[in-house]
């Protein structure tokens, strides 16, 4: 009698190739969802201004400044006065949760308006000695968080503080 020939799989491959193949599945799909997260939270920093980019721009504004409209030693919440910048005078100020970067004429029109940061929700400065000026913002930040419950909303917010300290150099000045 002649043995029979086996054809086809046993049991026990099929087992673990179907345990391999779901391992890699697993980890195919962790590995989509944080692309997922990661993409959301990109296309939020594209949508909403950063407190990144609206502290380079008080930076690049303050630096470019020779004096303030009006000193303030103590910290006030009032906006910030810019003189002497190659753009005329500027004038950063807090509107609702609203951080705005105002161009203002000779004759004191406005002349331009810009959001530089959505979600304000503190802002304040201060003029220190040796032509310094501190500035404190308190914003609010989507954190994205997965969402256990169906339904539930993927995203909550963060507040967090941002305070920075600048120096007034003027146009003439190039560097300190």
């Amino acid at each position: 009698m002649r043995p029979r020939r086996q054809r086809g799989f046993t049991l026990i491959e099929l087992v673990v190739s179907t345990a391999i193949l779901m391992l890699v599945m697993l980890i195919a799909l962790q590995m989509l969802a944080e692309a997922g997260r990661l993409f959301s939270s990109a296309q939020v920093e594209l949508t909403e201004p950063s407190v990144r980019l609206a502290t380079q721009w008080l930076r690049r504004d303050i630096q470019g400044a020779s004096a303030l409209g009006r000193l303030a030693f103590l910290a006030t919440s009032g906006p910030l006065e810019l003189r002497g910048h190659q753009e005329g005078t500027l004038r950063y100020e807090r509107v609702g949760a609203n951080l705005d970067r105002v161009t203002v004429a000779v004759d004191g029109r406005e002349i331009g308006r810009r959001t530089v940061l959505r979600g304000v929700s503190g802002w304040q400065w201060r003029a220190l000695n040796s032509g310094l000026v501190e500035v404190e913002i308190v914003y609010q930040r989507r954190a994205h968080t997965q969402s256990r419950r169906p339904g539930g909303s993927p995203s909550s917010f963060e507040v967090l503080s941002e305070r920075r300290w600048f120096a007034l150099r003027g146009r003439q000045r190039r560097s300190w």
